[in-house]
């Protein structure tokens, strides 16, 4: 059986990672508002990448 190595993220798919774990804690802890700041965090870092493609 052949394995594939693993990659190294690029920064955009890290990003897009980030908001996908940012959106799961923010529906586990919706009134939790360090979480939503993280996740808004982390929205705009993925929204400042796609703006510099």
């Amino acid at each position: 059986m052949t394995t594939v190595p693993e990659s190294t993220p690029t920064p955009l798919e890290a990003a897009s990672m980030q908001v996908l774990q940012s959106f799961a804690a923010v529906c586990a802890a919706p009134d939790d508002e360090t979480v939503a700041d993280g996740a808004e965090a982390a929205l705009r870092h993925l929204d400042d990448l796609l703006r510099a493609v």
